[in-house]
């Protein structure tokens, strides 16, 4: 007998029409979430720091001291014989003025003049590189030798997407209701906690959020019965909760989306 034939007879139907994602997908797709978690996002956390510290230190105007610095940097390319620093844009290598500028505090224009001025001769990479150390190991090796500037971002939008799914497939929790959750969500349990269900996440539910008149609320209501969470959900969370720059962990706008050229 199936589960049906046990309960009251109605004309809808309870079960969920959705296709489930097959395992030969979802499994590799978890496992690189998870690592994605517990594995890169030190390194890909810094590497965003460090690019957003070349981002301020770029200057609206001009800035005099930065003119020798920047003929200094070009000119120790072309001695060295090495390619310039850029990025693929259109199909083509670019140089990466805004990473230039950034590194010598000048402005964009300041870098797009050192190029052409004392680097035109120059060929041009498609890596620029930070300075920040992989610490990150696959099979036994780092992950990557370098995180280039311009992949800084990209990167960042990658691991909220690897938290996102772990989120999502080990909780059970709808998309909407995950991509309202907030900073301070999941606290941490205590020491001295004899409560069994261990780490808690906090949140609101849309499915059937109504009003005292009957109304659906838009934003949705608490849940009063929080989601009960195993470790790697934590942890995604943690890391969600490094990345926030507001009371989200997964905002519609962040600085993540500006490209810098």
């Amino acid at each position: 007998d199936s589960m049906r034939d046990h309960l009251p007879r109605t004309d809808t139907t309870n079960e969920n029409s959705t296709h489930p994602i097959h395992p030969a997908v979802m499994s590799p797709l978890l496992i690189w979430a998870m690592r994605f978690v517990d594995d890169f996002a030190d390194d890909i956390l810094t590497a965003w720091l460090e690019h957003q510290t070349l981002i301020k230190q770029i200057q609206t105007h001009a800035n005099p001291t930065a003119t020798a610095k920047l003929r200094e940097v070009v000119e120790q390319y072309a001695a060295e014989n090495r390619p310039l620093p850029g990025r693929i844009h259109d199909g083509h290598p670019v140089p990466a003025i805004s990473y230039l500028a950034g590194r010598a505090h000048a402005s964009k224009e300041q870098a797009s003049y050192a190029v052409r001025t004392y680097g035109s001769h120059l060929p041009v990479t498609d890596q620029s590189p930070l300075q920040c150390p992989i610490r990150g190991r696959l099979d036994g090796r780092v992950w990557m030798e370098h995180i280039n500037f311009h992949d800084a971002p990209r990167l960042m939008h990658r691991l909220s997407t690897a938290c996102l799914i772990v989120i999502l497939y080990l909780t059970g929790m709808r998309p909407g209701e995950a991509l309202e959750l907030r900073v301070g969500c999941c606290p941490e349990a205590g020491t001295d906690s004899t409560d069994p269900r261990g780490y808690q996440l906090h949140g609101n539910y849309f499915k059937g959020a109504r009003d005292g008149d009957g109304k659906h609320v838009m934003g949705g209501l608490p849940r009063e019965t929080p989601w009960t969470v195993i470790p790697p959900v934590v942890r995604a969370v943690r890391v969600l909760e490094r990345m926030a720059d507001g009371p989200l962990l997964f905002p519609t706008k962040t600085e993540i989306g500006r490209a810098h050229v």
